[in-house]
């Protein structure tokens, strides 16, 4: 799991305790408006907060409105046919 973080202004330790608080385990950025931009022309876009995207292991963003973890079977089933059905 990867988490970015879009702060207006970057405040790293609220930052932090927020990861500690929720423990939020996987890889974590801030990002920014050329983040955003460059997402946008690899066929992302982020629209609200939170966003969840599927990105294949090259890299490629293949869903880039996954459902979200509460979804369960949903993002389950999008997992399986954005990421899964594509390496057979």
């Amino acid at each position: 799991m990867v988490f970015a973080a879009y702060e207006y202004i970057p405040d790293r330790e609220k930052w932090k305790k927020i990861i500690t608080a929720y423990e939020l385990t996987g890889s974590h950025l801030m990002i920014d408006d050329n983040f955003k931009n460059d997402l946008k022309q690899h066929g992302g876009e982020i629209t609200g907060f939170p966003t969840f995207m599927l990105i294949n292991e090259k890299g490629e963003i293949v869903e880039s409105k996954a459902h979200f973890p509460s979804d369960g079977e949903k993002l389950k089933q999008q997992i399986e046919d954005k990421l899964i059905n594509n390496l057979r």
